[in-house]
């Protein structure tokens, strides 16, 4: 996001293309969609251990104890 910003005040300036802050953009837009695509993985793989042990997070870490 610092880098998107810096080439938003570069191209309000008149220093770089409008075409280098959308590509500063769409790398900000990756990187939250890359994010988010690997939160639902790792929730989507707990609910599978979940489903497949028969029990909670939770309580797989009591019994692990």
């Amino acid at each position: 996001e610092q880098t998107l910003q810096s080439t938003l005040a570069a191209y309000q300036t008149g220093k770089t293309e409008f075409l280098m802050f959308i590509d500063a953009y769409k790398m900000v837009l990756m990187s939250k969609l890359d994010y988010y695509m690997a939160e639902m993985n790792y929730m989507q793989s707990q609910a599978m251990l979940e489903q497949a042990v028969g029990l909670n997070v939770n309580q797989i870490k009591e019994r692990i104890k």
